[in-house]
């Protein structure tokens, strides 16, 4: 760089920048999935079958699903109810809400904070804490975990547990034709790069 002056460094900074340029995208494509992993990990307990009959069960976690929305956006709400004392707590939160108490994301609370109380609050009772990270797949969830009484929740159809699923399966698209255009998306964002490293590595080799 030094003998070959300001257009030596030029070529040989270019090269450089490209180097590092495909060498960050490549370690966020490598990076990718495994964040993507631990996102749908973060809510795998949601889903997770039931283990004990529901009308026997003495024991463990009553659990109920369901999807709704606010505003537009997507209100996931999880009914639990423990009918022993050793039943599992859901990620992100320190104990299993008791009846009318619930934990909700903190999303969900500033939306609850904007908005009339009968329009949104009251559907959860009393909320006593917010829900961690841990029991989110992002900081923006709408979600609330409320506690119900177990009769109720029979009468429902819920599901008990005595264990909550950690991992999940990491959702692959059905239809091969969005397969194939994700392998086509992923080629044109990496082929520009790979023509910009093997251009500036070019020049500068050649200089």
């Amino acid at each position: 760089v030094v003998a070959g002056g300001r257009s030596s460094a030029v070529s040989i900074t270019l090269m450089a920048l490209a180097v590092a340029f495909g060498t960050s995208i490549l370690l966020f494509a490598l990076s990718f999935e495994p964040a993507v992993a631990t996102r749908y990990n973060h809510s795998a307990w949601r889903d997770t079958p039931g283990q004990t009959d529901l009308q026997t069960a003495t024991a463990g976690l009553m659990l109920s699903r369901t999807d709704d929305h606010v505003g537009g956006r997507k209100l996931i709400r999880m009914d639990v109810a423990a009918l022993s004392s050793d039943a599992p707590v859901p990620p992100g939160i320190d104990r299993v809400p008791g009846k009318d108490e619930a934990y909700v994301s903190p999303a969900l609370a500033t939306l609850m904070a904007s908005m009339p109380v009968d329009e949104l609050a009251a559907r959860f009772g009393t909320v006593v804490g917010t829900i961690g990270p841990t029991g989110l797949q992002a900081p923006d969830e709408l979600t609330a975990i409320v506690g119900r009484d177990p009769a109720s929740l029979r009468a429902d159809g819920a599901r008990v547990v005595t264990a909550l699923n950690g991992t999940r399966d990491f959702p692959v698209p059905s239809s091969p034709l969005i397969r194939i255009l994700v392998v086509i998306a992923v080629v044109g964002a990496l082929a520009p790069v790979a023509v910009f490293v093997a251009s500036a590595t070019r020049l500068a080799a050649t200089r």
